[in-house]
């Protein structure tokens, strides 16, 4: 397969979920905080699969040869980076959780 093809065929589908992260802002299942994060994420990806051969001055500046090395070491980053989120937002929830449980111990020992 053509790379420069396949390049546009990586950048159709992440544009498709921008539309489909669209369509689920629609149907209120996210917040538009989440619908704009994810949003100019997935649009962004599919610009730099789109338009691999006019970053290609990017990818000379930071020494990477192949237009394609450069997606895959800009999408370990991002992957790296998302994980980092979902820990401080485990982190978060974990924390609510524990003061959860300390008003409902005070209320039955309370109620006792």
């Amino acid at each position: 397969m053509n790379s420069r093809l396949m390049f546009y065929l990586f950048g159709a589908i992440f544009l498709s979920l921008v539309l489909i992260e669209y369509m689920r802002f629609r149907s209120r299942k996210v917040d538009f905080k989440h619908f704009f994060k994810w949003g100019i994420l997935w649009f962004g990806i599919s610009l730099v699969f789109i338009l691999s051969e006019q970053i290609s001055w990017i990818i000379q500046f930071v020494g990477i040869g192949l237009p394609f090395n450069f997606i895959s070491i800009l999408g370990f980053c991002l992957i790296f980076c998302m994980l980092w989120n979902l820990y401080l937002r485990f982190e978060r929830i974990e924390a609510r959780f524990g003061e959860l449980v300390q008003k409902i111990a005070l209320k039955e020992e309370e109620s006792c």
